[in-house]
């Protein structure tokens, strides 16, 4: 699905120079795709987000946790992604892996991202993110699904686009 109109490193780069921030949105995977993120470890992924956005300056905009990846929608500073990501990634391994009582990698290395430059591709990763527990069939609406932004309790949490 493309949702902006520039893809990959050339896209973020071209973002990073135009302001001091970059908005995109982040796709985070398990090991080989593996399911373990059941829904009692799921909120240490949440967690993790709302600590970032209170202690990290991240802009949380939408974000899904599934059974096997996370996707999000942030605004931060460029430079700060990689930073952001690896403490998303350390904290929610470290406290899952503990509660799944397991050893190992949870996610897959690196992650993906991709800029969203306007406001409509903000709003079409946005719903993508939010309606990816819809696609695959686990709610009707993405108001639904207790693990989104959509969940009426998050809704003032995070910081809506626009």
């Amino acid at each position: 699905m493309d949702i902006s109109s520039s893809r990959g490193r050339s896209a973020l780069r071209s973002a990073r120079a135009a302001s001091g921030g970059l908005t995109c949105l982040v796709t985070v995977r398990c090991c080989q795709r593996q399911s373990l993120l059941s829904p009692p470890v799921r909120r240490n992924c949440i967690e993790s987000l709302l600590w970032l956005q209170r202690n990290r300056g991240v802009l949380v905009h939408a974000f899904v946790v599934m059974s096997s990846h996370v996707h999000l929608v942030l605004t931060l500073p460029a430079e700060q992604l990689s930073r952001a990501m690896h403490s998303f990634k350390s904290f929610t391994a470290n406290e899952i892996n503990k509660a799944l009582g397991r050893v190992g990698p949870l996610w897959d290395e690196g992650y993906h991202e991709e800029a969203l430059l306007n406001d409509e591709a903000v709003v079409a990763a946005t719903a993508y993110v939010e309606n990816n527990p819809v696609k695959a069939r686990i709610v009707k609406t993405p108001d639904g699904y207790e693990w989104s932004s959509a969940w009426p309790d998050y809704r003032l949490v995070v910081d809506r686009w626009r």
